[in-house]
């Protein structure tokens, strides 16, 4: 999928963590994944327009580090797991609601799950 230069930003501006490094999904042999910091050698590998631009096209699967280098949070993701976690996410969407936060829920890659998007 394309992105417009104004989707593009949008992204770079609601999820804005470090620079410096992301996390890259990584699946060993026995079929387990996780996320580790991208590296080259010793080297952490910078978060770039380029490899936003790999993440948003489907080529690589990346996470943000949302604590920035000067101890600042623009968004906060809560993961909900499990039995019930529909209801959970939903309910806690509601108390966000109720108290005037805008709240998003995305499904987990599993989909035996949801995740909470709140940006600041």
């Amino acid at each position: 999928m394309d992105y417009t230069p104004e989707q593009f930003n949008r992204f770079l501006q609601l999820f804005q963590g470090r620079a410096d490094v992301y996390a890259r999904r990584w699946t060993n042999r026995d079929g387990r994944s996780g996320y580790s910091p991208a590296r080259r050698g010793e080297t952490y590998i910078p978060m770039t327009p380029t490899v936003l631009s790999w993440h948003l096209n489907g080529s690589t699967t990346i996470g943000v580090y949302p604590l920035r280098s000067d101890d600042s949070c623009r968004f906060l993701a809560v993961d909900f797991d499990g039995p019930g976690h529909e209801q959970d996410a939903g309910a806690f969407v509601h108390a966000c609601s109720d108290t005037g936060i805008p709240a998003y829920i995305e499904r987990s890659r599993s989909g035996n799950g949801a995740h909470v998007w709140i940006f600041f």
